[in-house]
Parts: structure tokens; sequence; C-alpha cells
């Protein structure tokens, strides 16, 4: 789920059904203006331990209407989440959502 707070996108997700092992990582992708997904691990680090337990992070709007997302005015910022953990990856989630920026 995605929603524009002030001047950035805050994305959340919901974790997974627990497995028995603790989850060591998420990898939060961003769909691009061009149609692919990329990463953004200056403000949305997966690997991050305060982001695996909080399960959302800010990412200015200043940043995805840059290279290499180049959103404009009225895209949809649409997120992929996928967990880590001892056993391997989750299914990616089905919950991004869209906020216009």
């Amino acid at each position: 789920m995605t929603e524009t707070v002030n001047s950035n996108i805050l994305i959340k997700w919901s974790s997974p059904a627990a497995n028995g092992s603790p989850i060591t990582s998420y990898t939060i992708k961003v769909l691009q203006g061009g149609g692919h997904y990329s990463t953004e691990l200056a403000n949305c680090d997966g690997s991050s331990g305060v982001i695996i337990a909080a399960t959302q992070c800010l990412v200015p709007i200043s940043v995805l209407t840059a290279d290499p997302f180049n959103l404009v005015q009225g895209d949809p910022v649409i997120v992929n989440v996928m967990a880590t953990n001892l056993y391997g990856d989750s299914p990616v989630s089905n919950d991004g959502g869209v906020a216009l920026i």
C-alpha cells in the first residue's frame, strides 16, 4: 500500500505468514515510468532492521521523479514487496497499492 505524506510516498506492506524463521530482509521494488521495476535503497533498504520491523519506508517524491524511476505528476506509484528468510523468498506481495504523485 502506498500513500502520499507531504512530499513523500509512504510504502507499507504486510508481513507474510510466519513459517518458523524470522524475516531477514525485504526486497522493495517500485515500477519505473518505463515499465520495469527498480529498488530504491537509499530510503527503502529492505535489509535495514528498522525497515524490517516497521514494514514501511518513506521515499521522497523527488527520488521517484528522478532517474531511474522517471515518474511524472499523475503517475501511479506501484510497489512489489518480497520477504526473505532462512527458507528463501516469499511470493511477491499483492498489496503494492497506488498513490498519485
